[in-house]
């Protein structure tokens, strides 16, 4: 498999159910909301944005692979089970006896164990899961209150230089140590849950894992968030609690509705414009077996034809495995939808395969076929494959530019400009750094006395 590099960094930032182009997208707005945290609430209040918005990004993306992983070494390993087996393996009667047929060596002792304990690699499985994701969230919590305590620091430190002499501000440091840290434990506790067969697209696929994760990190965010000066105590709606409901509805639509929906409208959007389709992976796409496959139509045909009889799960995996060298197990393959051992064109049985997204393939391929035959591609395959990877590279690049500039200029605008001018009387300065400053200015005051 040929493919250069380009296809396939586009090909990652494309991919729906990648971590990739979500830690692309975070990057930019915690840089773009650190300056303007900086820029209109000083330097305490960009310190604060930066830790949170940069260790959240850290913990978000890399919490639950890093907790897996050691689970995988430390809890399957205790269990003697193969963390590679996938669990819908075991559930889909298809792919079961597909993986009984087929696996060999050691792979086959793994997943004859896994059947024979089935109810254990299950549990296995959902105590991952469930750990990674509460382990993951910890860490968060833990970084809120590691940040909420720097902020509250540096803005005492900065109120006790201003208004107090050298004696009674160390006096008062000592006094108050414990209340540094008292207001990190108020705030409300919000919960959610999900359960029963949905919450199963989020445990497989890992960028809705991550959405999970954003939902607790919210949760967390709107327990402990922090009044300003002039708020009112006994309300919810605190000037940071709508600015992290702003920013997290922008997260959650740019994130993962624009990939799974927005993104399929920019390629129909190029499609129609350039009347190429551009559906299939950019790797795909740039493959010099896809490339060799287009310039043979005949043969292609043929290919297809074959392909169209399987249609259930059980023909299409027999197909995948029998007809290793189909133009639609290439690029099946090329573009993970099947995913093959190290070093190797095999494919790996203990991975669940979807088999909705090789019959799309097939569609593709064929679509791609027709346009080229119509338009007059098939007098330069090479030349029209490059305008065609081309596009795909273009569309994918456009709707991550539309995210980056929605997450990383118009929310920071709208935060700054109409959330906290409205909710904070006109002013865009930091409030809760306001209110530390007011309670202690207040108790240094009776201090001085």
């Amino acid at each position: 498999m040929t493919v250069n590099l380009t296809s396939k960094i586009v090909s990652v930032l494309g991919n729906p159910e990648a971590i990739t182009p979500l830690a692309v997208k975070d990057i930019m707005m915690t840089l773009s909301l650190t300056h303007f945290a900086k820029k209109e609430g000083g330097n305490i209040e960009g310190n604060d944005r930066f830790i949170d918005e940069s260790g959240t990004l850290l913990i978000w993306l890399g919490g639950i692979p890093f907790f897996k992983k050691i689970l995988d070494y430390t809890l399957y390993k205790a269990f003697k089970q193969d963390p590679a087996v996938d669990v819908r393996v075991l559930q889909n009667q298809a792919h079961r006896k597909f993986a009984q047929q087929h696996a060999k060596g050691a792979i086959k002792d793994s997943f004859d164990k896994a059947i024979k304990n089935e109810k254990l690699v299950k549990n296995l499985f959902y105590t991952k899961f469930a750990v990674a994701t509460g382990l993951t969230l910890a860490a968060y919590i833990g970084l809120t209150k590691i940040k909420q305590a720097i902020t509250r620091k540096k803005t005492e430190e900065k109120v006790i230089k201003e208004v107090a002499f050298k004696k009674l501000s160390q006096h008062f440091i000592q006094k108050n140590s414990k209340l540094k840290f008292a207001a990190l434990n108020k705030g409300n506790n919000v919960s959610f849950g999900l359960t029963g067969k949905g919450i199963q697209a989020f445990m497989f696929d890992p960028a809705l894992n991550t959405s999970i994760i954003d939902l607790g990190i919210l949760a967390t965010r709107l327990g402990k968030s922090r009044p300003g000066p002039d708020d009112n105590k006994k309300t919810w709606l605190y000037p940071e609690r709508v600015e992290y409901l702003v920013k997290d509805a922008f997260c959650l639509t740019f994130y993962y509705a624009f990939a799974h929906v927005f993104q399929p409208i920019v390629d129909k959007g190029f499609r129609h414009l350039f009347k190429k389709p551009v559906d299939l992976d950019a790797r795909a796409l740039d493959s010099k077996e896809l490339l060799e496959s287009m310039r043979d139509s005949e043969k292609l045909s043929q290919q297809l034809e074959t392909f169209k009889k399987a249609q259930t799960d059980s023909e299409i995996l027999e197909f995948l495995q029998k007809n290793p060298d189909n133009i639609v197990t290439k690029v099946a393959k090329i573009s993970d939808v099947v995913r093959t051992l190290k070093d190797s064109s095999a494919i790996d049985v203990r991975k669940y395969i979807k088999t909705e997204k090789v019959k799309d393939i097939g569609k593709y391929i064929a679509e791609l076929s027709e346009t080229a035959k119509n338009g007059g591609g098939m007098k330069d395959v090479e030349k029209f494959m490059k305008s065609a990877r081309n596009l795909k590279i273009g569309s994918i690049l456009t709707g991550l530019g539309i995210c980056m500039f929605a997450v990383g200029y118009v929310m920071p605008k709208i935060l700054y400009g109409v959330v906290r001018k409205n909710m904070n009387n006109g002013k865009t300065t930091f409030h809760v750094q306001e209110c530390i400053e007011k309670e202690m200015k207040e108790q240094l005051a009776m201090q001085l006395k």
